[in-house]
């Protein structure tokens, strides 16, 4: 197994664009055709550390925080939706030239990748859709997941930051076959936290 960037060295990696009047975080490294990383949920591009120096060799690899993850802006109050993080996707694309592009995707990722797909404003070459459940009625969100959806209850947690980092690891571990090391679970709660995130 390759070894992961520490984080410090994947924000150094990268750059701010602004994109409708946000700060966007964005990483482009590789070379060959390009290929659009779209992360998932609640986490950030760091998703992809692991991947990219296996497929650089191959690709011009373009990852990006969505607005509301990362190290890209977190505006509050802020309604967010999968329509504006597609629109987001779109203009990193654009920003970089990568029109006719592969797009990367797993999680909340996969849901933009549809709405690109539907738009039809990106020339999709590739798919390549990680985990991730697209069809609702095969969708198993996790306990926090469901809490976070839900009118009353969602506000009050991200309000009083009812979710610690313990909960946190405890539900992130589950969803891989080896459980994380801690300084991966660490850099991903900072992820989440940066920019005063809750």
């Amino acid at each position: 197994m390759n070894s992961i960037a520490s984080l410090d060295d994947w924000r150094a990696s990268g750059e701010t664009i602004s994109i409708k009047g946000q700060r966007i975080f964005a990483t482009v490294t590789g070379t060959g055709n390009p290929a659009l990383l779209l992360h998932g949920f609640p986490t950030a591009s760091y998703d992809y550390a692991r991947l990219l120096p296996l497929l650089a060799p191959h690709l011009r690899l373009i990852a990006f925080d969505f607005l509301g993850f990362g190290f890209s802006d977190k505006p509050r109050p802020h309604t967010y939706s999968l329509f504006e993080q597609a629109d987001i996707a779109e203009a990193v694309a654009v920003h970089y030239g990568a029109q006719r592009c592969t797009i990367i995707t797993h999680d909340m990722g996969n849901s933009v990748a549809l709405e690109l797909l539907r738009r039809g404003t990106l020339t999709v070459e590739r798919l390549v859709m990680l985990n991730g459940s697209v069809l609702l009625k095969y969708y198993r969100p996790l306990i926090t997941q469901r809490l976070l959806l839900h009118p009353v209850v969602g506000p009050l947690i991200t309000r009083f930051r009812l979710i610690n980092r313990a909960a946190f690891a405890r539900q992130f571990s589950t969803l891989f076959a080896a459980p994380p090391a801690d300084a991966e679970i660490d850099a991903f709660w900072s992820l989440i936290n940066h920019h005063d995130g809750a």
